[in-house]
């Protein structure tokens, strides 16, 4: 079901020095956020005119979390979830080009939506990814596609059977490119896959290696994907950052863990990555 709310109350709250707190996580969680206290959905954008920081509040629900932003041709587009009627629902704000809400949507059914990526198409239209538990009453890798209205075009699922979740979307071609995780049975393995402009699944390749993985993003070029995540050792070790390049076929050509001892730590996991 696709339940809308028009419009999002912006409060603006520039400041030249962005405020530094804790409560921050740094990256979007596998379940719903918790709700016991309420929260706006924030944004942080730099000023090239004065290189000074401002954000901007969205009160769209009771409690509203954003994990991903997409720049369009004339604004924003900002993915995440929001606590409606006591369950949560994706999330997705559309602003203009100084970050002020034009319009917002929740989409859910009755189970957990959460968005974690968001991609501007041409024309205008949107797809967001993230996980649905409303279709089939399990955790599926979810897309869709809106228009520059909000207005649903399509939704497609991946990862059946089992569990998945999409983690970041790209244009890739005239086709669209996810990447996330998917677990058949005790272990998550991440995956590459590729859909068309309507949404149907043309290929998809999960990491074969041993140990759970995961990707979080990736970033699409000629020579191919490069996605990036982290990898657990085939004992269950701590993580490290994982960088995993396909070519332009899908076929896997690279595979690179950079482990935390090496960086002074005991933990790593890459977040974002740029070509």
């Amino acid at each position: 079901t696709d339940t809308a709310t028009d419009t999002a109350t912006a409060t603006d709250t520039a400041t030249d020095t962005a405020t530094d707190t804790d409560t921050a996580t740094d990256t979007a969680p596998d379940t719903a956020p918790d709700a016991s206290a309420p929260a706006d959905a924030l944004a942080t954008a730099c000023d090239p005119a004065t290189a000074g920081l401002y954000q901007v509040k969205y009160t769209v629900a009771d409690h509203a979390e954003v994990y991903a932003v997409a720049k369009l041709s004339d604004g924003y587009a900002l993915a995440g979830v929001a606590e409606v009627n006591g369950g949560f629902d994706g999330l997705l704000i559309r602003t203009d080009v100084t970050g002020v809400a034009t319009w917002s949507k929740t989409f859910g059914g009755d189970g957990i939506e959460l968005l974690y990526g968001v991609a501007g198409l041409p024309g205008g239209d949107m797809v967001v990814a993230g996980s649905s538990d409303s279709i089939n009453t399990a955790d599926l890798a979810w897309l869709v596609r809106l228009s520059p209205k909000g207005e649903l075009v399509w939704q497609s699922t991946l990862g059946s059977p089992g569990k998945a979740s999409a983690a970041a979307i790209s244009l890739s071609g005239a086709d669209l490119a996810t990447v996330g995780w998917r677990q058949a049975d005790a272990t998550r393995h991440g995956f590459v896959a590729v859909v068309d402009d309507s949404g149907k699944p043309k290929s998809m390749i999960e990491d074969g290696a041993p140990g759970e993985s995961e990707l979080s993003a990736l970033v699409v070029a000629e020579a191919g994907i490069a996605a990036a995540g982290r990898r657990f050792g085939k004992d269950a070790s701590s993580p490290g950052a994982w960088l995993w390049q396909l070519d332009a076929l899908g076929k896997p050509v690279a595979s690179h863990v950079y482990t935390a001892p090496a960086m002074g730590g005991s933990a790593a996991e890459a977040q974002a990555i740029a070509a």
